[in-house]
């Protein structure tokens, strides 16, 4: 019967679909779990509290003047990314949390796409990636501080994406445009002015791409002798306005 004949065609190449992009496929509905989990948290917790009052009541005046409370209210001094990142949707939603946790959501399943790339490169097994992204997805404390406003939302994105960039230059370093190797150290400036976690979230990550390849002394020599010109030049770039934020005058001065 040729109806059934192309039926039958018709299941086997969905089949094969599947099968050939089943790694895909899986993170995707891993994510979208990710993301409704996070949305029905926030559903059940729709108001600010505690440490988001007191992020959202330094956004109240104008972007002027929030910047330049910062060293007389926040421990980290302008090492406080977040409120940057939060502003505009401040102005745009006011209180209202659903309209202050879009940037976290969003910088959420930016992360997740940068883990599924990381797992591409270390994971062989459909279980491998079903382990990892199932961790992501049902992680009560990843949950309740990707819609939190407030710093944590951003920094596990931040370390992956540390991881990944990372791991690009120790591997393709050769072969890098100067712009891309120039947006990359870009990122690293940023994750070291966002936070003062910023700086073990970038060391930890270079740390691991070098020892990683200890055992071949000519690979490890070689890459270390590059990463040391290039994460040189990104601390350089970052380190004033970083020893500024920690060893100025800020909060921790000016409450004594």
């Amino acid at each position: 019967d040729p109806t059934h004949s192309k039926e039958f065609t018709g299941v086997k190449e969905t089949m094969a679909f599947l099968l050939k992009y089943r790694r895909p496929i899986l993170v995707i509905l891993l994510c979208l779990l990710a993301l409704g989990l996070r949305i029905r948290f926030l559903y059940g917790k729709p108001r600010i509290d505690g440490d988001e009052i007191y992020q959202v009541s330094l956004m109240t005046g104008s972007f002027g003047e929030m910047i330049r409370n910062l060293p007389h209210q926040e421990h980290c001094s302008y090492l406080s990314g977040d409120y940057l990142l939060i502003y505009p949707f401040y102005k745009m939603f006011g209180e209202n949390k659903w309209g202050l946790a879009i940037p976290h959501l969003l910088i959420t399943l930016i992360g997740l796409y940068f883990l599924y790339l990381l797992a591409k490169q270390y994971l062989k097994s459909l279980w491998g990636f079903l382990i990892t992204f199932g961790i992501v997805a049902f992680n009560r404390s990843l949950i309740e501080h990707s819609v939190e406003v407030r710093t944590y939302a951003v920094l596990p994105t931040l370390a992956i994406m540390s991881l990944y960039f990372s791991e690009v230059l120790a591997v393709n370093f050769e072969t890098l445009r100067r712009v891309q190797k120039v947006a990359m150290g870009a990122f690293f400036v940023v994750v070291l002015w966002f936070h003062v976690y910023g700086i073990v979230i970038v060391s930890t990550a270079v740390l691991y791409s070098l020892l990683s390849r200890r055992a071949d002394q000519p690979i490890f020599k070689t890459l270390l002798k590059r990463f040391a010109k290039y994460f040189g030049v990104v601390f350089l770039a970052a380190m004033p306005l970083w020893c500024w934020s920690i060893f100025g005058p800020h909060v921790s001065y000016s409450r004594t």
